[in-house]
């Protein structure tokens, strides 16, 4: 107390989150590791297909470039930003990629626009 003034009752109560961002009664948010499990799934399984269809390709297509382009580092790098379009597109089109329904977690975006571009720029 200060000056006779009990700082308990001068405190507001805190302030509800918005309405859209609100949780659905009886769930809750997802815990870091089964994000970054499902995170790392998706990496791994995508960027295995992604990597085995550009593989495929360039043997059918330009096999001199196939013994050029196969340093692991680089395919790696080269690999990221079209999974996380792929990601993108997953989540936009079924709500879910593989490794958020291997471990379960669901996502409710918050969205004012098109889910594509907010997926997008969320990968």
């Amino acid at each position: 107390m200060v000056l006779g003034v009990d700082s308990s009752s001068t405190q507001a109560a805190p302030a509800p989150p918005p309405a859209d961002i609100r949780l659905e009664q009886g769930s809750q948010p997802a815990a870091p590791w089964p994000r970054f499990w499902a995170r790392l799934i998706d990496l791994w399984l995508l960027g295995l297909i992604l990597a085995a269809i550009i593989g495929v390709g360039t043997f059918l297509y330009s096999p001199a470039l196939l013994l050029v382009a196969t340093d692991p580092k680089i395919i790696g790098f080269a690999l990221l930003p079209l999974v996380g379009v792929v990601v993108a597109l997953l989540m936009t089109a079924i709500g879910t990629t593989p490794g958020k329904a291997i471990l379960g977690i669901r996502v409710k975006p918050v969205v004012t626009g098109s889910r594509l571009i907010f997926f997008l720029i969320r990968e």
